[in-house]
């Protein structure tokens, strides 16, 4: 019985060496190949990953936009602003036969790859928290506990990540949604000094509104925004 069992557990560490090696091989691919990328890791797996703040934003910013998976073209009949529609290509626990994690794994010349040219392709890190909540069950975790704080608002530590999750799914890259560049420092200023930036973010009238097809984002994230703009918005 103790033989068995061993191998048991040799088999199902294999298998799992296996998965993980498949993932890395592919989020390497999607940094150019360089088997030498610095991929910062996931969060621990006792730190559960919220959908509605963390993983929603990125299919919406990177797939459920104009032409693709958004409410008007739904783009092969997927409408990816819901957690319903997102589960249908979402294998839990298994990132390795979740179809939605493939595409975004593939090489940027291939005809499924998404998102496609020339949009930006999903960062290292974006894939790794995707691929860490498929891990942890791909739950709908909703109003999730809320640590952050509104007397941070530097640009690279806060303000950055902020307009990755929401917003550079659209603008960024060669092509970016209206001409604007939300993932570097310069794009984002302009839109800072001119109104727009907290126009957008907040709903107000006048503007669209953004992140698009989606609620206001948290109050918390909207109040670091508006605090760096009254700041002058600096590149710090």
């Amino acid at each position: 019985m103790k033989k068995a069992l061993f191998t048991i557990s040799v088999i199902a560490l294999i298998a799992l060496i296996g998965c993980k090696h498949d993932l890395q091989m592919a989020i390497t691919e999607l940094n150019g190949g360089s088997d030498t990328t610095v991929i910062n890791p996931p969060p621990p797996v006792d730190t559960m990953i919220c959908f509605e703040s963390q993983i929603l934003p990125l299919f919406v910013s990177s797939c459920a936009k104009s032409g693709c998976h958004d409410a008007i073209t739904a783009e092969k009949d997927y409408i990816l602003t819901s957690y319903q529609a997102i589960m249908e290509e979402i294998v839990p626990f298994n990132p390795n036969n979740s179809k939605f994690l493939e595409v975004m794994l593939l090489p940027a010349t291939e005809n499924d790859a998404m998102p496609p040219l020339p949009a930006a392709r999903m960062t290292a890190e974006q894939i790794a928290l995707i691929t860490q909540w498929i891990n942890q069950g791909a739950q709908n975790t909703t109003n999730c506990a809320n640590t952050c704080d509104t007397t941070q608002f530097q640009y690279t530590a806060h303000i950055k990540p902020i307009m990755s999750t929401y917003c550079n799914g659209c603008h960024q890259g060669t092509s970016p949604s209206a001409g604007i560049n939300t993932s570097t420092h310069a794009g984002l200023s302009a839109i800072a000094a001119n109104g727009k930036l907290v126009g957008v973010t907040n709903h107000l009238p006048g503007f669209s509104f953004m992140p698009q097809n989606q609620p206001l984002m948290d109050a918390c994230y909207r109040t670091k925004i508006q605090k760096w703009v009254l700041a002058g918005a600096p590149n710090n």
